[in-house]
């Protein structure tokens, strides 16, 4: 949906006196010491009045109409919309068609599926420019809190229980541009945090528990995903998924996933992010399209592979991976793609092989891959490869073990390996490394 156009264009001074104007001609309707329910204030209301909600349980589905541009709806003290028992309609406990409304301090709850009729949505915004702050939404059948409207903005609501019922059961879902979320948390929803458009931006999240994916982002092409400071807790498969256009996914906790790991499809940068503690033998972050540059990240406790990158140009620099791996013989690190950078990493007490590489023209640079149960490095198919300037010691199988014609190592120490070099094919070039398995200067050894 496209922004409508200012068609009238107002000078500074005189769109001051239209805000003035239209704060002064606002009313404020309490509910229930004026209007005995939240529908009847919404009824009586007109486009930027505020109505006022007690504290308290109040029952029924509220529907705000189109012609309500602006209407605020505040909670005072901690107001409970319970949607449950449904009369009649869509099963929407708080159904909002109009633009600009904001939603304060409310609690909603009980909104119940029925088959070809009710959905069992807690809050639904059909409109765009949406406020919600402070709105909580707890067991609803299909899903917390559903926008279907551009430049919607959530700050510190919350969804929980919610989506059970349905394969496609969430607890946030933005559907439009412009999207922003910002400490807003999902416990124990079907999936949790779910953005779909242009520019999204979630920061400061979290999501507990999901029994489906955690943060689901898909980015129109040509524009951006900014993920930043989130949490994602204990969810049973794919923490993050990114799909669409680029994105940045800065500062985030990815732990203790029980089925597939963090899912990119998409150009974009991964940087100081935490993996951590998963149970799942798939790989905690699979890149299966698109540049994406992966620095400065940890990678700990995986039970499977740390990182899959089947993409190609990837950028795979200074990350830190321990006490990975071991279920599956696939290696903690898997580079599948072809002219990728792998440099500086560190790669430590992992129990699968530490780092291995196919596709076409990747450079393995700078690593250090220390006291792993099984091999080092492998390039295990392809060619072109370059291997250069990596530290490779006390691991369990070969420090570097070839099995394609002309790849290129140079200046590698590899050193006190099970054994150091096996090669079933030979080198291109094979100079200046360094070897010292049986002591100082002893000769490389290969099978």
């Amino acid at each position: 949906m496209e922004a409508r156009p200012n068609t009238f264009p107002l000078r500074p001074a005189a769109a001051l006196l239209v805000v003035l104007a239209s704060a002064a001609d606002a009313k404020t309707l309490e509910v229930p010491a004026k209007h005995a329910t939240i529908q009847a204030a919404v009824d009586a209301a007109g486009p930027g009045d505020v109505v006022l909600v007690s504290g308290g349980v109040h029952r029924g589905r509220v529907v705000v109409p189109a012609g309500r541009t602006g209407l605020t709806i505040r909670g005072v003290g901690k107001p409970i919309l319970d949607a449950y028992p449904p009369t009649s309609g869509p099963g929407v406990g708080l159904d909002v068609l109009a633009d600009d409304v904001r939603l304060e301090n409310l609690n909603v709850r009980h909104a119940r599926y029925a088959s070809g009729s009710a959905l069992g949505i807690g809050v639904r915004i059909t409109g765009d420019g949406a406020r919600l702050e402070e709105v909580h939404v707890a067991d609803c059948d299909w899903g917390g809190i559903l926008v279907n409207g551009d430049d919607a903005r959530l700050t510190d609501c919350t969804s929980s229980g919610c989506g059970s019922l349905t394969a496609n059961g969430y607890g946030l879902f933005v559907n439009g541009d412009g999207a922003r979320l910002v400490r807003c948390s999902s416990f124990g929803d079907h999936d949790g945090i779910t953005v779909d458009g242009r520019d999204p931006v979630v920061r400061d999240c979290e999501v507990l528990a999901a029994t489906g994916r955690g943060i689901t982002a898909f980015v129109t092409s040509g524009t951006s995903l900014l993920l930043r400071g989130c949490e994602v807790r204990g969810v049973v498969q794919w923490p993050l998924t990114v799909q669409g256009g680029n994105f940045v996914a800065k500062k985030n906790l990815f732990e203790g996933a029980a089925g597939l790991g963090v899912s990119i499809a998409s150009d974009g940068t991964f940087v100081d992010n935490v993996v951590r503690n998963s149970s799942s033998t798939f790989a905690g972050l699979q890149i299966s399209s698109g540049a994406v540059v992966v620095a400065d990240n940890r990678f700990e406790d995986l039970r499977g592979a740390a990182l899959l990158a089947k993409s190609s140009f990837a950028t795979i620099v200074d990350n830190r991976i321990e006490r990975c791996g071991g279920v599956q013989a696939a290696p903690v690190l898997h580079v599948t793609g072809s002219q990728s950078t792998i440099a500086g990493n560190r790669i430590r007490g992992c129990r699968s092989a530490a780092l291995e590489v196919g596709g076409t023209g990747n450079v393995v640079k700078k690593n250090k891959i220390v006291q792993n149960h099984h091999d080092g490095v492998v390039i295990a198919s392809g060619g072109g490869h370059e291997i250069r300037d990596n530290t490779v010691k006390w691991n369990g199988g070969e420090g570097i073990e070839n099995r394609v014609a002309g790849t290129i190592a140079t200046k590698n120490l590899v050193l006190n390996n099970r054994l150091d070099v096996a090669a079933t094919a030979a080198f291109g070039e094979f100079e200046g490394n360094t070897f010292e398995t049986g002591g100082p200067g002893a000769a490389p050894e290969f099978d």
